[in-house]
């Protein structure tokens, strides 16, 4: 009902004039409030016929409105009802009728107006559809300007974006001459500065009677009157859309709310290309750094090699002694240096080549062009200069170094994957041989075989008994108490002690050593439940990872499967967002949910999941990457980031967990945008099994931190 009255108020002025309409047989489709006074009972579906003869004795305007939808012509009658007269016109619209009703006494408007207004709506129905339907912003405004131009019947329409405080016109109608096309983009700008400073249309009935006159001397006597309406959010305006009549003409109280209708649409087209630019902008840069991300990055470097006659260089950087930051003074810390890392790479490589973060604390620099050697080892040594100045944390002096690789194409490599792995191999060459940075040799790749001892190395893990499962807690983050937990395997090295995960599960994923060790978590998991039960501690579903390469080994995956299924109420799923653009994991995750297995999807925001594909899996939960979580109290963007989560896992009927939380006020702001679900070292951090029944049952009155 409330998109009827705007639709009515568009057709009819008065408020008080009785508009409804009818199909093809005759029953309601639409009616404002006077007609459901008029026609007491009346409601959509229902026939028109029978309500009329209750409402007025005169059978003849049954008769005629009858005939007018059976001919699909105009009518127009008197009409006697207890204790007035109305004056009744109907018009053929949509395959039916529309019908207006007024007091006799009142103005009588023209059929020329009546199909005008009905005109304007069929106009902004068929514009809201285009918009509906995707259709790109560049290739909408030429569709409203002919269609603003040919409704109001003037060639005077423009449309102007705000770039700055620069007033630049996009689009104008091609009817008006070039002076006067010139002339009414220095009307529009002024118009629309009003416009946008106001909030508010700015509509001009009569310029004549303005004393100044601010239309360009070269406009008067050619526009009379004109509207302004403004595109965009107030809080952050995109433009205007302006129209002006000549002599004999006039943009009147009806045109200005047509045109009202026609900024909304093209409003609301913009703000969905911003949103999308948005999301194409976080699928291709880092979240913490704003740098491009592997992705791009590989993007940049295909395209690069594609064009004929270009050697590039793709130098890649790992930062030594990072992992102790992370350590000793925490992630946030962790996270704040490497953003300072990024402001220092971006100003030693300028515009000499493309800076991107791979994840972690790993960066690349892609430069093209003659002797780029030499000026890749030039700039590995200017990098490593910049590094010579610790980095501040408060009062606190953070020393880091750099260990550069560095390929050539096409010597090392002719694609990205090749120069990507080749660089990755000169790294840990210059890393483990503590000298700053080297290039690629395969003679020498003594990388290469490192690696291939660590593979070797965690084929024993698996299958020898250096695993660990810890466990994190995840909280309502509404009342504090403990839900379930996240398993989170550990490697306890014999030599080098507990390994972290991102040491070695990227290892397992390239080397087809992922299914045995998923499968390996998942009977852990399914093991320290039973033990969990037998001591009484009810620590609820434990979530294990997923990744989407366990399908390489197909006896260990279809042993994943069948092991999730049937302990579908002790397990559930987690699967990282960037997984999600692989069809045959998609495809796994809507088997596992059709067989009952809960499933979430992890890192939400860090990679490009189509909202079609969240759309049509079944997934319970979204989960927030920390990265958007940890800097909710400094970052705006962030904050506005995690709340289109939460309202998009809304829409979708999805849960929300927060990842990373790790002081209260932090908490507290997750807590009162909607959030669910949280977890991160302001309750605990991963914990053995046993340490972690001690804590959950503490933790039993749900009582929160601080």
């Amino acid at each position: 009902m409330g998109r009827f009255g705007s639709w009515a108020e568009a057709v009819s002025e008065r408020p008080e004039d009785v508009l409804l309409a009818v199909d093809a047989d005759g029953r309601l489709t639409r009616l404002n409030g006077p007609a459901r006074r008029w026609l007491p009972g009346a409601a959509e579906g229902e026939a028109l016929w029978p309500l009329l003869r209750a409402a007025t004795a005169q059978e003849h305007a049954e008769g005629l409105l009858r005939r007018a939808l059976s001919r699909a012509e105009p009518v127009s009658f008197p009409l006697t009802v207890p204790e007035r007269v109305l004056q009744v016109r109907a018009h053929p619209w949509e395959g039916g009728l529309l019908v207006l009703a007024w007091e006799a006494g009142t103005p009588e408007r023209t059929l020329a107006e009546l199909r005008a207004r009905v005109r304007q709506q069929e106009v902004v129905t068929v514009l809201g559809q285009r918009a509906l339907e995707g259709l790109d912003v560049e290739e909408l405004l030429p569709l409203v300007l002919e269609a603003v131009s040919a409704t109001l019947g003037t060639p005077h329409v423009a449309i102007s974006q705000l770039v700055g405080e620069h007033v630049v016109t996009r689009a104008m109608a091609g009817g008006a001459p070039f002076p006067q096309r010139a002339r009414l983009a220095e009307l529009t700008g002024t118009s629309m500065h009003r416009a946008l400073t106001s909030g508010r249309p700015v509509h001009v009935e009569d310029y004549d009677a303005l004393d100044p006159d601010p239309r360009p001397p070269a406009l008067r006597g050619v526009v009379q009157s004109a509207a302004t309406v403004p595109v965009g959010p107030a809080a952050r305006p995109w433009g205007a859309l302006l129209a002006a009549h000549g002599r004999g003409g006039a943009i009147g109280t009806q045109e200005l709310l047509f045109l009202q209708q026609v900024g909304t649409i093209l409003t609301a087209a913009v703000q969905r290309a911003e949103v999308e630019e948005r999301v194409r902008h976080m699928a291709l840069h880092d979240a913490l750094t704003g740098l491009p991300n592997r992705v791009l990055l590989r993007e940049r470097v295909e395209e690069a090699l594609a064009l004929p006659a270009r050697s590039c260089a793709l130098l890649l950087l790992d930062l030594d002694g990072f992992k102790d930051v992370n350590d000793a003074l925490g992630h946030a810390v962790g996270d704040h240096v490497l953003q300072q890392v990024a402001r220092r790479l971006s100003t030693v490589v300028g515009e000499r080549g493309t800076l991107a973060r791979l994840g972690g604390d790993e960066f690349a620099v892609l430069i093209c062009g003659d002797a780029v050697q030499e000026r890749a080892v030039g700039l590995a040594h200017s990098i490593e200069g910049a590094f010579e100045q610790a980095f501040t944390e408060g009062l606190l002096d953070i020393p880091l170094g750099v260990s550069t690789g560095i390929a050539v194409s096409p010597v090392h490599g002719q694609d990205a994957s090749s120069l990507l792995r080749h660089a990755d191999v000169a790294m840990y060459r210059a890393k483990t041989g503590r000298i700053g940075h080297a290039v690629y040799d395969a003679a020498l790749d003594s990388a290469q075989m490192l690696r291939l001892s660590m593979i070797g190395e965690l084929r024993t893990a698996i299958s020898g008994g250096q695993l660990r499962l810890h466990y994190q807690p995840v909280l309502s983050a509404q009342t504090g108490r403990p839900r379930h937990v996240e398993a989170l395997v550990r490697w306890q090295h014999p030599e080098h002690g507990l390994v972290p995960p991102d040491r070695f599960i990227p290892l397992a994923e390239q080397s087809q050593l992922i299914g045995s060790l998923t499968l390996w978590v998942v009977n852990e998991a399914v093991r320290q439940s039973r033990a969990w039960a037998l001591d009484g501690v009810g620590v609820g579903r434990i979530a294990v990872n997923l990744s989407a390469h366990c399908s390489q080994d197909s006896r260990a995956d279809e042993a994943i499967r069948r092991r999730l299924v049937q302990h579908r109420d002790v397990l559930t799923v987690e699967i990282t967002e960037s997984a999600l653009a692989s069809e045959e994991t998609r495809a796994t995750l809507r088997e596992l949910t059709a067989a009952g297995v809960s499933c979430a999807i992890d890192d939400f925001g860090t990679g490009y999941a189509s909202l079609a594909h969240l759309r049509e899996l079944p997934a319970d939960q979204l989960k927030i990457d920390r990265t958007f979580v940890q800097h909710l109290d400094t970052q705006p963007r962030d904050e506005a980031i995690v709340r289109s989560v939460v309202d998009l896992a809304r829409a979708l009927d999805m849960g929300v967990v927060a990842e990373g939380v790790e002081t209260l006020a932090t908490a507290d702001r997750l807590r009162d945008m909607g959030v669910g679900l949280a977890q991160g070292y302001l309750w605990s951090r991963p914990l053995p099994g046993d340490e972690l029944a001690v804590w959950w049952v503490r933790q039993a009155g749900g009582v929160r931190p601080g």
